[in-house]
């Protein structure tokens, strides 16, 4: 960015014939306000609009050794935190905005709520929770199923995609006034036998 800011302030240098003042000054102004970066350059304008620009080398310098780093602060003592455990807990932050986007918009869709009393927003909001508790040790059971899958467009397994593919197993009941004659579960095909085993399930055995 400092290379096109620096870029756009030459071609305003270079221009030669007198201008507004105030108007070559915004707009400065509104290269500044787009690319953010004003702290690293001293700028003027003249009487006739001239421009005289220069960077900052020093303050330059100073940001390239911090340059991609940033700063973790917290208010809990030492001897309770280290630094180490401070940093994997503000990592484990991304896990809580996951979970949090999981519960309310991707899977498990906590809101819309129309719910009248505290009682039943209390238990609608435990159900998500404890559906999301499941989700959680689901796709950790289902590791090993996403780490040999492909990453971006090639990408094939989500949790959703798992739920789809289970759909299809069914449990057909025959039932004489209330008393299950027969049941009949089909068999899953093999890619449905591999998630199954990984999450621990075992199909009942069909009643005949």
């Amino acid at each position: 960015m400092i290379a096109t800011v620096s870029k756009r302030l030459t071609d305003k240098t270079n221009v030669k014939s007198k201008r507004d003042t105030l108007k070559v000054a915004a707009s400065i102004g509104r290269i500044f306000e787009r690319y953010k970066i004003e702290k690293f350059f001293s700028w003027s304008v003249g009487n006739k609009g001239e421009v005289t620009w220069k960077l900052k080398k020093d303050i330059v310098a100073k940001e390239e050794i911090l340059d991609g780093c940033y700063i973790i602060r917290t208010d809990v003592d030492s001897n309770t935190l280290d630094k180490d455990t401070v940093v994997e807990s503000y990592r484990n932050l991304q896990r809580v905005e996951f979970a949090f986007k999981n519960i309310k918009t991707v899977a498990l869709e906590l809101r819309p709520m129309y719910h009248k009393t505290d009682d039943r927003l209390k238990a609608h909001i435990f159900l998500t929770m404890l559906a999301y508790y499941i989700q959680w040790h689901a796709m950790e059971k289902l590791s090993p199923l996403f780490k040999k899958d492909g990453s971006h467009d090639k990408q094939r397994w989500t949790f959703k995609h798992v739920i789809e593919r289970l759909k299809s197993i069914r449990n057909n009941v025959c039932l004489v006034k209330g008393v299950i004659i027969k049941s009949e579960i089909n068999q899953p095909d093999k890619e449905q036998q591999e998630i199954l085993d990984l999450l621990g399930v075992k199909l009942p055995e069909p009643v005949i």
